[in-house]
């Protein structure tokens, strides 16, 4: 009588462990995914409460008010006034390091910040945009013109 495996049996049992290897890393990666975005959404807020204290302190949201009602300014200014406003460092995007989107609204009086959420399936996502969009998430100022 054998004492061994043989080759079918070695073959099962390698090609269980590789599914349910595949099954947990596929799980685990969306899980990694949804706790970046928690990430990302909880940067854009305090962001978004840091500018409501510069608003304070300037009457304006971060730019330079333009004659045609337009705001100018550039993520470099925006990253450098954010970083006398908070406490610690200006958040970036956990996964890519790339720094969030700024735009001034009108006179700058209102202000939009973008990310990117790497769950297309989150209820939060800006309609209509995709995954594949290079920003799908946003938080607005509460007076947005």
């Amino acid at each position: 009588m054998n004492k061994g495996f043989t080759l079918i049996e070695l073959l099962v049992a390698i090609s269980i462990i590789a599914v349910i290897s595949m099954i947990g890393l596929t799980t685990y990666q969306g899980t990694q995914g949804r706790a970046r975005d928690s990430v990302r959404k909880t940067d854009l807020k305090n962001l978004a409460a840091a500018l409501e204290i510069y608003y304070q302190d300037n009457r304006q949201f971060i730019g330079t008010p333009q004659p045609d009602g337009s705001c100018l300014t550039s993520v470099s200014e925006f990253y450098s006034q954010m970083a006398s406003k908070m406490t610690g460092p200006v958040p970036i995007d956990p996964k890519t390091n790339q720094r969030y989107l700024y735009i001034g609204g009108k006179k700058c009086q209102s202000f939009r910040l973008f990310g990117k959420l790497e769950n297309c399936n989150d209820a939060e996502i800006i309609p209509g945009a995709t995954c594949q969009a290079t920003w799908n998430y946003s938080v607005v100022s509460d007076d947005l013109n």
